[in-house]
């Protein structure tokens, strides 16, 4: 009966060991021994690891506890009793979102004043491409074909006439002299201060006959085509036309395109 007794009394005894020894590693036993500062994770971890877990929850102690001495390596300093560096996290916290909205501000304002003051010179008041340079449009008619088909869908950039003007080859987007709320796509024939005349269905600018090679003579037989008188166009504008020369409305019929009313160049 005696070595019976002894036995139950150990078992009983290393049982009461086993669980007084898992209560002062349990995370409130940890709480109370002032060790508070520790994040919810650093103090499970260390649970595990006290009582003799698994690999990974040892592994996960060490990741915790490393994090900790970065974050909050002094606990009785600025942590107090109420959480893992609680004012510290707070802070850092409160200093980011100021960082963040303080970019916020300054990009939108940048943004405000890119689009105010127009580097890019572009005639649209569209903000894809006043600010960032480019867009895209589709092309609705026949009259610059073969270059640009109908319902082709092309680039329009600013950034080539930010410091320069279009040149005589250009193939530019600008709004309808009659109606800027309209935007075309032609070809630029002559800027400022050149004559244009059309004979024989030749184009001729400053007297020199004009080598057209985007132009299908098949879409250049009509008399709308074949000859136009001379003219002289004006300072800070631009004669232009369609490359198909029977099926554009371009600047035989309405005049001249102000600089001012440029868009962009077709990429």
């Amino acid at each position: 009966m005696l070595t019976a007794s002894g036995r139950t009394f150990s078992r009983v005894q290393c049982r009461s060991d086993r669980m007084a020894g898992a209560s002062l590693n349990s995370p409130s036993a940890l709480m109370r021994r002032g060790e508070s500062h520790m994040c919810p994770v650093t103090t499970l971890a260390r649970v595990a690891a006290n009582n003799r877990w698994s690999g990974p929850l040892k592994l996960l102690w060490l990741v915790a506890a490393g994090a900790e001495r970065q974050y909050a390596p002094a606990a009785s300093v600025g942590a107090g009793r109420g959480g893992w560096g609680l004012a510290r996290r707070e802070r850092a916290l409160e200093f980011c979102a100021r960082v963040f909205a303080a970019a916020v501000l300054t990009a939108v304002a940048l943004v405000v004043c890119v689009y105010l003051l127009n580097p890019l010179r572009t005639a649209s008041k569209d903000p894809r491409l006043r600010v960032v340079g480019y867009n895209v449009f589709r092309m609705p008619s026949r009259s610059m074909q073969p270059t640009i088909r109908k319902d082709d869908i092309f680039v329009v950039s600013a950034w080539p006439y930010r410091s320069a003007d279009p040149k005589p080859g250009d193939v530019v987007v600008f709004q309808f002299p009659v109606d800027p709320s309209v935007v075309f796509a032609k070809r630029v024939i002559a800027d400022g201060g050149s004559t244009v005349e059309i004979v024989n269905g030749v184009t001729i600018v400053n007297g020199k006959p004009l080598e057209e090679p985007y132009v299908d003579p098949r879409n250049n037989i009509r008399e709308y085509s074949r000859s136009m008188s001379r003219v002289r166009v004006p300072a800070n504008a631009f004669f232009v036309m369609g490359d198909n020369r029977d099926d554009s409305d371009d600047s035989r019929s309405w005049g001249f395109v102000p600089r001012s009313h440029i868009v962009g160049e077709v990429d």
